[in-house]
């Protein structure tokens, strides 16, 4: 009795659906740690937002909440703080871009009142060209 012979083609088709299923498993971690490091970058500005704003509704004062020096946005990295008033105007502000205020988009202030809190990945200041994380919270009865 002859023994049928192995070809090429069915050492292929046994290991096909293994490597399929692996590089699916594969594609599933990478996207989980893509997904948790993406996620855990926003974890300081939320930090630096709800810290403020805890100072802010136990009645801390503006004044001592932005530095002398502008950051302006364009050149560097560092943090940002701006407080608005419930008329939308600022109250404080520490940075710049290019030289001017920036501008929130439009309806940023107005789900901030919705929500405890919102975070903007992305490109909310899309006409400058740049693209920020925002943090917002809403803070009632702000200490001024």
């Amino acid at each position: 009795m002859a023994s049928k012979q192995i070809t090429p083609l069915d050492i292929f088709l046994h290991w096909l659906p293994l490597a399929f299923v692996t590089t699916v498993l594969c594609g599933v971690v990478y996207a989980t740690v893509q997904n948790t490091i993406r996620q855990a970058a926003n974890d300081p500005q939320i930090e630096i937002a709800h810290n403020i704003a805890m100072e802010l509704a136990k009645g801390a004062p503006t004044d001592g909440l932005s530095s002398a020096r502008k950051a302006d946005m364009a050149t560097t990295l560092s943090p940002f703080i701006m407080v608005f008033d419930e008329n939308k105007k600022v109250v404080v502000n520490n940075s710049t871009i290019s030289g001017k205020t920036p501008e929130l988009p439009a309806g940023v202030l107005e789900e901030a009142k919705k929500m405890a809190s919102i975070v903007l990945p992305g490109n909310p200041l899309k006409t400058f060209g740049m693209q920020l994380s925002l943090t917002t919270i809403q803070v009632n009865n702000l200490g001024m």
